[in-house]
């Protein structure tokens, strides 16, 4: 079991100089075979200044025994059952601060990286003077297919933290051929991300109470670009993300609720209500409203954010919901009818409009042109 890469060298022993120190957080919860693999990558790491932390949420198989009597130079922290990742990061962020450490390296313990990362990632960080260096992200089953190179928000639209170049090969993205080292995006997932100790001096802690796990990472840099600083991505950094969490048991990762403690017999009449709840109000679910609400009155430009969250929430329904009263064949043809008409008509204003009926017009006396010209000629052949 190990999250070495085969193509990397191993570190060699050299002599130590005075470099920034690295507290690497990661927080963990009942993923113990992953857990493992990672850290015994990353505790062989070539950079000299790397502290690690690992915030264990109150997990129930052996994640922290192992941790506690494995390695020496891991510092394992504990954190509740109601502490997801914004909440445990939090805890790990805290304790490496006041540990004296200049970057803070936010990671997931489901990831693989080579020996060399984070020496890279704190490299590029110093020469460029950055203060926050997220990293590009592949996906591990399929190397060579990007997973994420940063992220966006299409605001005024349900497309809302859409991951960049997601699920595109490597050899059909021109940036990652020929391109920069690195690119500036508006938002980026937490995972490899790189942070001066002063973003979070002057902005705070990732907001666990409104974001207490999905788009946490993203909120924190949305909230620390508004107070002005600029968030990068290394297109040359990799981080390989073990996309296969699914376990068959869904509360293996999430602590107990309302739902699990009914009697089996109520819990499969309430099977409905259970869904409606993991899906919008959740507090591992991606389309949380809470956290959707609080993200788009926040960030969004003011007059977009009803018709955001509208639209948002319309996709929703429709994916999870209503898609599937509908033949597939119509689905498919309705898709294609939006893709025409996204690569036609971009938004149907008074431009476009403008654009069609000059068209048409143009079209209509060319045809009586060309009909005048045949009896002119008919009459002079006469």
């Amino acid at each position: 079991m190990t999250a070495l890469l085969d193509t990397d060298v191993r570190p060699s022993d050299s002599t130590e100089t005075k470099v920034p120190l690295v507290g690497a957080v990661i927080p963990a919860r009942n993923r113990f075979p992953k857990t493992a693999r990672f850290l015994e990558g990353l505790t062989q790491q070539t950079y000299p200044g790397l502290r690690i932390y690992v915030v264990d949420s109150n997990s129930s198989d052996q994640t922290a025994d192992y941790i506690g009597g494995s390695f020496d130079n891991v510092i394992l922290l504990h954190a509740g059952d109601d502490d997801f990742w914004s909440g445990a990061t939090n805890v790990g962020v805290e304790q490496a601060l006041k540990d004296g450490c200049d970057y803070i390296l936010t990671i997931n313990d489901d990831s693989v990286i080579g020996f060399e990362f984070v020496e890279r990632v704190v490299e590029i960080a110093q020469r460029r003077d950055l203060m926050i260096l997220a990293s590009r992200v592949d996906h591990l089953q399929d190397m060579g297919q990007v997973w994420s190179t940063g992220a966006y928000n299409n605001w005024g639209s349900h497309q809302l933290f859409y991951l960049r170049n997601y699920l595109a090969w490597e050899d059909d993205v021109p940036e990652l051929q020929v391109g920069p080292e690195i690119i500036e995006v508006e938002q980026t997932p937490g995972n490899g991300v790189l942070i001066h100790r002063s973003v979070f001096e002057t902005i705070g802690l990732y907001d666990a109470k409104w974001c207490p796990h999905q788009h946490g990472d993203s909120e924190f840099i949305l909230r620390a670009r508004k107070h002005g600083y600029r968030c990068f991505v290394s297109l040359r950094t990799l981080v390989y993300n073990d996309v296969d969490n699914w376990t068959g048991q869904i509360d293996i990762l999430n602590p107990p609720d309302f739902f699990t403690r009914l009697p089996k017999p109520v819990s499969r009449l309430l099977t409905p209500i259970q869904k409606l709840h993991r899906l919008f109000w959740h507090k591992r679910s991606d389309r949380r409203i809470p956290t959707i609400a609080y993200i788009v009155m926040n960030y969004a430009p003011e007059g977009l954010r009803l018709k955001t969250l509208i639209l948002y929430y319309a996709s929703c329904v429709w994916m999870f919901y209503l898609q599937r009263f509908f033949p597939a064949r119509l689905t498919r043809k309705l898709n294609r009818l939006r893709q025409i008409r996204r690569a036609r008509m971009p938004s149907f204003n008074l431009v476009y409009l403008t654009s069609i009926v000059r068209f048409m017009w143009a079209k209509q006396r060319s045809r009586l042109e060309n009909r005048r010209v045949i009896r002119l000629f008919e009459t002079t052949r006469l």
